[in-house]
Formats: C-alpha cells, sequence, structure tokens
C-alpha cells in the first residue's frame, strides 16, 4: 500500500471511530438493555422515539404489543424522526394497531419520500373507521408522478374506507383506465352502488371492442364473476361473444349464464353439449341450462350410452352432480360397464341421487373384484341406508388393504359423524405414520366431543411427537377429557413449544395445580399469545387478573391480540367477575374494533345486545366493518348463526340476503 493509501485509510478509520464514538455516545451502552428501556417509556413518553437511533428502537413487534398506548409516540416518530427505516417501522405498529388517533400523523405520512412508509400508511388508513383521507387520496391516485403500486393501494383503501364520495372519482378513473383496483374498489363499496355503476363496472368491460383500448384480462375475469353475482341481464351477450375470446374463461362464463338464468342463453349453451367436453365444462352448461329449465336429460341419457368411455364417465359425473333420478336405470345400466372408472363413477351417482331403486344392483356389484369398485358401491349404498348398511363400511371398506379404500371409508364414518365408530376407526391407525395422523385429526375433528380412551390415546401419542401436534392438542383442548390432564400439565412444565393450546387445554379442565406455571406465562410480555392464554388459566381457575388481562387486550391492545382475546372469551365463563358486565360497556366504545371484538364473545354467549351491535356495524356499509361483522357471525355457533342470518335476511337487498345466506 503506498503512502497515499495509507493516508486515506487511515482518515477513514478516524471517521468511522469519530461516527462509531457520536453514535455510542447518543445511544449510551449495552444494545437489548437499551432497547428495553427504550420500549418501557413508550407509554409514557411521546417524544422518547423522535431522536432515537435505528440501533436503540425496540422490535417492532414488542412495539406492536403496548397497543393503543404507544400510539403517541408513534404517531410522533412517524411525523418527526429523520431515519426512513425508523419511520417505515412506526407506520407498521400503527397498521397493526389501527388506533384512529393517528389518523392526521398517518394523513401526513401519505407525502412521506419513503415508498414503505407511505405503503404502511394507505394500509392503516384503510382499516381505520373515518372519511377524513378521501380528498388526500383521491389526489394521490390522480397525480402522474405516484409510483403505480401506491397509486394501487390508494385506490383499494379508498374501496374499504367505504366514503361514498369517491364513487364518482373512482368510476370516472375506471372508465379512462380500466385499472383493476379501482373496479375491485368499488366492488367493495357495492352495497352504495346503483344498476347503472355495476352496468360501467362488469357489463362495459365485456362489450369494448376497441383494440386500442381493451380491458386487461383481470377486469374482464372480474367482470365475468360479478356480472354472475348480480344476474346482470345486460352482460349475457358479451359473455357469450367472449366464449371463444377467452378459454381459459369458458368454464366461468358458463356457469355465470346458468347464474344470470337469461333465457337468450339457451340456444348457445345448448350448441356447447359437445360430446367431447370434458366434465367439469359439460357439469357448467347443464347446471346452466337445468337453471334456465331446459331438459338435460336426453342429453345426459344419450351421453350414458356413447361409444366412448370417457364421455360415459362425464355424464355419469353430471348425472349425479345434478341429481338427476329420471337418469337412474341408465346409471343402473353403467354399473356393468366395461370400463371400471365409469362403474365406479356410476355408483357414486346413484348414491348422490339416493334412489332406492338402485339398491339390487349395487348390491351386485359390491361382490366385483375392483377394490375401487366395490367400495363405491358400498358407499352409495351407505347414503341411500346408513344404517342399513354401515356394517359393511366397517368390515369391508375399514379393513381394506387398499389404502385408499380405507381412508375414503374413514372419511364417510367421520362425515356421518358416527361416534359409535371412533373406536374401530382408531385401530386402524398408526400414531406415528404422518399419514395416519392427518386422517385421525380430520376424523376426530367431525365430534365435539370424544371420551373414547384409544381416541385420547392416539391424540396424546400425536401431541408427544414432532408431526401434525399442534392440531392434536387443539383437539384435546376441545375434548378437555381429565384424563389428559396429567401429560398436558406436564408438557407444560418443559417449557413447551405448544404452551399456548397447553394451557387452553388446562383452562377448559379449570386445572389449579398449573397455575403457578401459568404465572409465569403471564408475566412474560414477550411471548404475547402465550401471555393470553395464561390470563384465560388464571380466570378459569378463580384469578380475576387473567380475566383483567384478557379485557384490557381487547380493549387495548393491537388487532390480532383483540382477535385472540375475543375467541379466548368465547370459551370463558363471562358472568365471572365483572366479565359481562365489562363487555357490555365496551359495545359502546369509540373504536370500532373494541365494539366488534366485545361483541363476539357476547354473542357467542347468547347476549342480545351484542347482536344489536353487531347489526348496527353492518349497516354503516363500510367494507372493512362488513367483513369483520360477517366473519364474526360465521364463527358463531350454528344455531345463533342460523337464527341471525334468518332474522337479517327477511330484511335484507338481494346482494346482502346472499352474503348473509353463504354463512350458513
Amino acid at each position: 500500500m503506498n503512502g497515499q493509501h495509507k493516508a486515506i485509510a487511515a482518515g477513514a478509520a478516524v471517521v468511522f471511530i469519530a461516527v462509531l464514538v457520536v453514535t455510542e455516545g447518543m445511544s449510551g451502552g449495552g444494545g437489548w438493555e437499551r432497547r428495553q428501556k427504550v420500549l418501557k417509556q413508550i407509554p409514557d413518553d411521546p417524544d422518547i422515539l423522535i431522536n432515537i437511533t435505528y440501533g436503540d428502537l425496540p422490535a417492532t413487534s414488542d412495539m406492536v404489543q403496548l397497543g393503543k398506548r404507544a400510539t403517541p409516540a408513534i404517531a410522533n416518530c412517524l411525523i418527526n424522526n429523520m431515519e426512513p427505516g425508523i419511520r417505515a417501522s412506526c407506520a407498521e405498529v400503527l397498521t397493526a394497531t389501527r388506533d384512529a388517533r393517528a389518523i392526521d400523523p398517518l394523513m401526513d405520512a401519505l407525502d412521506d419520500p419513503s415508498g414503505r412508509v407511505v405503503s404502511m400508511a394507505l394500509q392503516s388508513l384503510s382499516a381505520v373507521e373515518t372519511r377524513k383521507p378521501t380528498k388526500r387520496l383521491l389526489k394521490m391516485m390522480k397525480r402522474p408522478n405516484v409510483p403505480s403500486y401506491l397509486r394501487n393501494e390508494a385506490v383499494l383503501a379508498l374501496g374499504r374506507m367505504g366514503d361514498p364520495k369517491a364513487i364518482d372519482p373512482l368510476m370516472d378513473y375506471f372508465e379512462d383506465t380500466w385499472d383493476p383496483a379501482a373496479q375491485k374498489a368499488l366492488w367493495d363499496m357495492r352495497h352504495r352502488l346503483d344498476e347503472d355503476n355495476f352496468e360501467t363496472l362488469f357489463v362495459d368491460p365485456l362489450e369494448e371492442d376497441d383494440e386500442d383500448n381493451l380491458p386487461p384480462q383481470e377486469v374482464i375475469a372480474f367482470a365475468v364473476e360479478r356480472s354472475g353475482d348480480l344476474r346482470l341481464e345486460d352482460a349475457v351477450d358479451p359473455l357469450m361473444e367472449h366464449y371463444e375470446q377467452h378459454p381459459y374463461l369458458q368454464n366461468r362464463i358458463i356457469y355465470n349464464l346458468g347464474r344470470i338464468g337469461d333465457d337468450d342463453a339457451v340456444e348457445f349453451l345448448e350448441g356447447l353439449l359437445d360430446m367431447t367436453a370434458e366434465a367439469r365444462l359439460l357439469n357448467n352448461v347443464t347446471f346452466a341450462l337445468q337453471r334456465l329449465k331446459q331438459d338435460v336429460v336426453p342429453f345426459l341419457r344419450k351421453a350414458l350410452n356413447d361409444r366412448r368411455a370417457y364421455i360415459r364417465f362425464n355424464a355419469a359425473f353430471v348425472a349425479g352432480d345434478l341429481g338427476e333420478r329420471a337418469l337412474v336405470p341408465e346409471l343402473i345400466k353403467a354399473l356393468s360397464d366395461p370400463n371400471d372408472i365409469v362403474r365406479s363413477e356410476a355408483a357414486v351417482a346413484l348414491g348422490s341421487i339416493g334412489d332406492a331403486g338402485a339398491i339390487p344392483a349395487l348390491e351386485a356389484t359390491t361382490k366385483v373384484k375392483n377394490p375401487v369398485v366395490r367400495r363405491d358401491a358400498v358407499l352409495a349404498l351407505a347414503r341411500i341406508d346408513y344404517k342399513g348398511n354401515r356394517e359393511r363400511i366397517l368390515t369391508e371398506l375399514l379393513t381394506s388393504k387398499q389404502t385408499g379404500v380405507r381412508n375414503k371409508a374413514i372419511g364417510v364414518l367421520g362425515y356421518m359423524k358416527d361416534k359409535a365408530a371412533i373406536p374401530t376407526v382408531i385401530r386402524r391407525l398408526n400414531p406415528d405414520y404422518y399419514g395416519d395422523q392427518s386422517l385421525g385429526l380430520a376424523f376426530l375433528a367431525q365430534f365435539d366431543k370424544v371420551e373414547d380412551p384409544d381416541a385420547l390415546a392416539f391424540l396424546m401419542r400425536v401431541a408427544a411427537g414432532n408431526g401434525e401436534r399442534q392440531q392434536a392438542l387443539v383437539l384435546l383442548a376441545r375434548f378437555a377429557d381429565e384424563r389428559t390432564r396429567f401429560m398436558l400439565r406436564a408438557w407444560l412444565h418443559q417449557d413447551s413449544g405448544q404452551a399456548s393450546q397447553l394451557m387452553r387445554a388446562l383452562a377448559r379442565m379449570e386445572d389449579k395445580e398449573s397455575v403457578a406455571l401459568a404465572r409465569k406465562w403471564f408475566e412474560q410480555t414477550g411471548a404475547p399469545q402465550a401471555q393470553l392464554y395464561a390470563g384465560f388459566l388464571l380466570a378459569a381457575t378463580g384469578d380475576k387478573a387473567g380475566a383483567d388481562l384478557l379485557l384490557d387486550a381487547l380493549e387495548n391492545g393491537p388487532v390480532e391480540r383483540k382477535r385472540v382475546a375475543a375467541m379466548i372469551l368465547t370459551q370463558f365463563d363471562i358472568s365471572r367477575f365483572d366479565t359481562r358486565d365489562r363487555l357490555l360497556a365496551m359495545l359502546e366504545h369509540p373504536d370500532v374494533y373494541v365494539r366488534l371484538y366485545a361483541a363476539r364473545p357476547l354473542a357467542h354467549h347468547g347476549e342480545q345486545k351484542a347482536v344489536v351491535r353487531l347489526r348496527k356495524e353492518l349497516d354503516k356499509r363500510t367494507p372493512f366493518i362488513r367483513d369483520e361483522v360477517l366473519d364474526i357471525v360465521e364463527r358463531l355457533p350454528p344455531s345463533r348463526r342460523e337464527k341471525i342470518v334468518k332474522e337479517w335476511s327477511n330484511k335484507a337487498k338481494r346482494l346482502r340476503r346472499k352474503e348473509l345466506e353463504r354463512l350458513l
């Protein structure tokens, strides 16, 4: 190295050391300890993050767990810290907490030079109950210098916020650009749109024939689906015209023509009854024609007698899927088809149709050599008369050396929720074999309560291994059988990586012997989910502090922590302590997420005031709130869910009624 290079290197070293000294002087010793010290100060010092360096910034996940207590400091950091990476971390925290108090700083962040900060700010604003950012986002949508990915996020955020003032500008923007994001944003606001809006969004793109202005395939595919959802008769002709142009959309076009149900499509659909059509396409054509009150039986009858095996197979598949009783004689004849796959499909179809007249032919088919054909014949008989053929499933299919035959039998026994078959099924499974683990867990998951000792032993064996351990623990928690208490407690003492599910199970057993260990998890702020389940275990064994932790998480934690706390409270006796009263008070909380997640456990336990609150939130027609409400209703116990859906559907318009009915 020559003298000049040595001088440059020495100078660089001096500068590096000087920077290091300044940085250390600003941040003051020991990285992890410094970050923990800052973390503790965040709730009490709103300026703590303004001049902080990246090395002293606590982990984003740790700041998220502070919930709303962190908002003043995080929001201040977002607009006053000079380091883009730090601002991005703070924006990410606000995305998780979704605290409405941060709206103004988040709007300021839309001008941030860091694209990551802007992206996080848009995600946050799209999920907060406010219309304040609408004008800013509309301007952002039109500015030519905005990166396309940020423009798309701004457009989607407008849709999620649901401000009706954004409808006309978004509609104009879509007509000018064919932007898929604008189409999806307006679909998010569908309950505020009129018939003309729907025509613009989902018929116009299908009718566009200007080669220089064709919509992208994404827009066309979305229009095809939504035209079916909305029963748009004006979309029928353009859908038929698009059939040849878009081979990848042919099945969806046919399916949605059937959903629309316009007679103008009959001739076109009849022309598609091609003997060479694959089963799914043929199924969609016949489904569509059935909805149009056309008789498809003659075509299927002809297809079942075709020379080609794949045509006969397709026809059997469709006949069973559509439940065509008129085709039972042809399907019985197909049980003697020279092709085993056709025979098998004919048996499946007869089972789906459920006509007792097919029993003698199916009985004869159970004696053929091919094990798959025999299997499907026995299962078809079971679908027609389960009690009369149950024993055959247990003795003929469950004992088969053909894995596929055995597995299908187990699936049917689970589908029928045959609790008496549990011991027999479990004895056929090896808990050390991954495939059998998955099969057994799926089977046992069909039951709300399992007391069979072999089944519990199977679950314990799986839970002790390295395969499907978590799902086994979930089921053990659901069944909460006293015989598993000792092992669950022992695993928890081993500092298990599955502490949450272990404490959930022990909480449902009200296991007081686990309280001391639960307290250790309760005090570990670095394990937020396990801490909540520790709160559940403490509350279940009589410690009010556990219930208070769950309620505090629901009121002040980030959204994901609220969700977990709400789910846990559905499994807890909310009449204990003052839990119910505090949840009822939260139904009037200014934060929409608190109202929603307080309503979930209350509605689960039959509290009508919570149902009224959920209906009020749904009636706001704010897209992100709508989706949360529908998700909560879907997770309610079946009897309560059905009652709510029927009650709300009676007063709902067609589109809303359809959304509600999907929950059933």
